[in-house]
């Protein structure tokens, strides 16, 4: 992890390729929640996922390293970032299966993270010569980038499309399981939503 600060603001980012096997990448969730503290994003290639959907075969019960990666993701207060592209990161030929194609390459962030860099995007590019996908992140930085403190404004409430505005915010897919994690990044989201 890169530990680093702009505009006075201290925050981590960092590369991962971890291990195919489980046992040894518990060093690694361990490490990465070291850094919780402070706003965080991770690029990596985690080597697994998080269930069947992020298979495109779709299919196969929980395992122990999706479940071990599930819990991470809650210590670390991470999320997966909404990206544009693929939705599989990684093609593989197994002999008896044919072709796969799992989600093992992702960009995580913390709400302070998303706080600190509203303007951020992540895309998943074509394969050209790797079995993986490459990503592009991009942080876009505004000039006197001053987090205010949100306050919600009851005219909001009045206007004919402000439920209907809410009701699509609220609807949209959160990747975490905690149920906190989970109301908070639907609340900030919301808020996001409601300035523009």
């Amino acid at each position: 992890m890169i530990e680093t600060s702009i505009s006075s603001h201290t925050w981590c980012f960092g590369f991962v390729h971890a291990r195919s096997t489980h046992i040894p990448r518990r060093e690694l969730w361990s490490s990465i929640c070291t850094h919780a503290a402070n706003p965080m994003c991770v690029l990596a290639d985690f080597n697994v996922v998080l269930g069947a959907h992020e298979r495109s075969r779709g299919v196969g019960n929980p395992t122990r390293p999706s479940q071990e990666f599930r819990t991470f993701l809650d210590e670390a207060r991470l999320h997966d970032m909404d990206t544009a592209g693929p939705q599989f990161t990684w093609v593989t030929r197994h002999s008896n299966m044919g072709y796969m194609a799992p989600r093992l390459d992702r960009v995580l962030v913390n709400d302070d993270f998303m706080d600190l860099w509203q303007t951020t995007s992540a895309t998943v590019l074509p394969r050209i010569s790797s079995d993986h996908h490459p990503m592009l992140l991009r942080l876009l930085v505004t000039a006197n980038h001053v987090i205010r403190p949100f306050r919600f404004q009851h005219m909001w409430s009045t206007h004919s499309s402000f439920l209907p505005l809410v009701v699509a915010s609220w609807s949209l897919p959160i990747t975490t399981n905690n149920p906190i994690h989970r109301v908070t990044q639907k609340l900030k989201r919301l808020k996001v939503t409601l300035k523009a």
